[in-house]
């Protein structure tokens, strides 16, 4: 006799303030010189098992640090790309021989060898997005390690058995301290690299796929009220979006749910979608596999030097297809 087919839906909305929404959560592998954990970690998404492991996600809130004796050490990671927003708060942020304070609304993006240490102005909303980084791969079953038998956790990483890609420095002499404008790793929506205009939406280009490997980008999309866009009938990509403001519909298939302020939509490869800006809203696009920049930097000079070409829709479409890009409409 045939079985019937069940059909698991993933969790597209991820509400960061939601405990029921975490995977786990992880105790800090660095304490404070003073003994005292230094963070806590939830785990909202695993990297996808892609070489360059993309996706990942934590929400930590970073200890206040009360005091330059318990700062967190200067390290740099070898692998891998961090893009951390602070929400609530501030800390300042070490790197390049420049000290910035970050605020919320500001993020910064690590790349690879980039020195750097926090200091924290109380505690500290402190989300996270990961590329090629193992940073929660073992976390899990070490976790379990230590709950069912305390200290073999230690043991296990004292046999080397752990894959450390933190690297601690020395001290240096110096760090002077700068404007957020003056720090390359800091990103601001008014400090774009790039910017697009078009019919209801601003797309700015916050993080180069140059500072990401070649393999992704990060833009912040801007949306007037009333704004509408549908995909391709197959995203080639995975999507993830990070809201910041306002309110925005998603459909996907028959579901739909409305995100808003600190949620995550998390969209499978392959599956259709469309989204309405229900007032004014602006959110991240994380996963970044739409090349936007290069898309939009070729459409809009063509529509301005050559409008005619706009006409050839094969043209154009062999263009999106070429650069990943997954909206058949957008607009108001």
């Amino acid at each position: 006799m045939a079985r019937p087919i069940k059909v698991n839906k993933p969790r597209y909305l991820m509400d960061l303030n939601d405990e029921s929404h975490w995977l786990y959560t992880a105790s800090p592998p660095i304490s404070r010189p003073d003994g005292k954990p230094s963070e806590e970690m939830a785990v909202f998404i695993m990297p996808d098992n892609s070489g360059q492991r993309l996706y990942a996600m934590t929400d930590s809130i970073m200890m206040s640090t009360d005091g330059e004796s318990n700062m967190m050490g200067l390290h740099e990671h070898r692998v891998g790309y961090e893009t951390w927003f602070v929400d609530s708060n501030a800390m300042d942020l070490y790197v390049m021989g420049k000290v910035t304070r970050i605020e919320p609304g500001t993020f910064f993006h690590l790349q690879p060898y980039m020195i750097h240490r926090m200091y924290n102005y109380g505690d500290v909303k402190f989300r996270g997005f990961f590329q090629h980084w193992n940073g929660v791969d073992n976390v899990p079953i070490t976790q379990l390690m230590d709950h069912y038998q305390p200290g073999l956790k230690a043991k296990f990483a004292a046999a080397g058995l752990v894959t450390d890609n933190d690297h601690f420095r020395h001290e240096p002499m110096d760090y002077e301290r700068a404007p957020n404008e003056e720090v390359y790793p800091v990103r601001h929506p008014s400090r774009p690299i790039a910017k697009f205009e078009l019919d209801g939406v601003t797309v700015k280009l916050m993080v180069g796929r140059w500072e990401c490997g070649g393999v992704r980008e990060i833009n912040y999309l801007e949306f007037d009220e009333g704004f509408k866009a549908e995909t391709l009938e197959f995203t080639p990509s995975r999507n993830l979006f990070y809201v910041r403001e306002g309110q925005i519909k998603f459909k996907i298939f028959d579901d739909e749910f409305i995100a808003g302020p600190e949620n995550m939509v998390d969209i499978p490869k392959y599956l259709p979608f469309s989204i309405e800006a229900l007032a004014k809203s602006a959110m991240y696009d994380i996963g970044g596999m739409t090349c936007w920049y290069d898309f939009l930097h070729d459409y809009l000079t063509i529509k301005k030097k050559e409008p005619e070409r706009l006409k050839d829709t094969a043209a154009i479409e062999e263009l999106m297809k070429f650069n990943k890009w997954q909206f058949k409409t957008f607009g108001l």
